[in-house]
């Protein structure tokens, strides 16, 4: 018997030797901490957005106001094509 086990080996020993029980609370704990690091990156982004605005809030407001310029530009070109369909 050899004691140079790779780590795979290790972990798939390791594996066998748990419960069910403790299998289960395993895979539980780790979906827990792949979604507890997909919502933090998601709020380090959120911060990132935040402080730009806190610097730059004039490239908001342009962008926003182009935004909902085009928005409404949009609105009436798809109401006007909609009252000149015939039958309606």
């Amino acid at each position: 018997m050899t004691t140079n086990h790779g780590l795979i080996d290790l972990l798939g020993r390791f594996w066998r030797h748990l419960s069910r029980r403790r299998r289960r609370q395993f895979v539980m704990v780790f979906g827990l901490m792949v979604i507890s690091a997909l919502t933090e990156v998601i709020s380090l982004g959120a911060v990132l957005l935040f402080i730009s605005v806190l610097v730059a809030p004039q490239r908001v407001q342009v962008a926003s106001a182009r935004q909902l310029q085009s928005n409404v530009t949009e609105l009436k070109k798809s109401c006007a094509a909609t009252s000149r369909r015939p039958g309606r």
